[in-house]
């Protein structure tokens, strides 16, 4: 199976979003313990966490360290991940381009930024109204 098909992992948490108060405040409490529990585990080293920005938009935003700790020295000198031939430029500038030699599809709302220490996804979430 390639990553083009089968289900989402993360579907059923935005699906659980729009449908549960209690699955909301979960999510803005625990997101990493509440996305382990429902769809998918996250290595310790990803960051998630959610937000609002400036105009009150939340979002779930992953962080990935370009260079891991253990790793800093020996690959700060590299400025192309080996594994994936790209730059994290090439990934921020392109996410779609960059990642389709490797059967993966990037959903047209995710953001990939990158602050030079981490490459963030972030996918906005839409929220239920009161």
């Amino acid at each position: 199976m390639d990553a083009t098909s089968g289900p989402n992992p993360m579907a059923a948490i935005f699906r659980l979003i729009q449908s549960n108060q209690a699955v909301r405040d979960e999510l803005w409490n625990d997101p990493r313990g509440l996305i382990s529990r429902v769809a998918t585990e996250f290595p310790e080293e990803v960051k998630v966490q959610v937000f609002r920005d400036d105009s009150g938009q939340a979002y779930l935003q992953s962080s990935i360290a370009l260079a891991p700790e253990s790793f800093q020295r020996s690959m700060r000198r590299m400025r192309r991940c080996p594994v994936a031939q790209m730059s994290a430029d090439e990934l921020v500038a392109d996410p779609s381009a960059a990642l389709a030699p490797y059967g993966l599809r990037v959903p047209e709302d995710i953001v990939v930024t990158s602050d030079g220490e981490y490459l963030h996804f972030r996918v906005p979430l839409q929220e239920a109204e009161s």
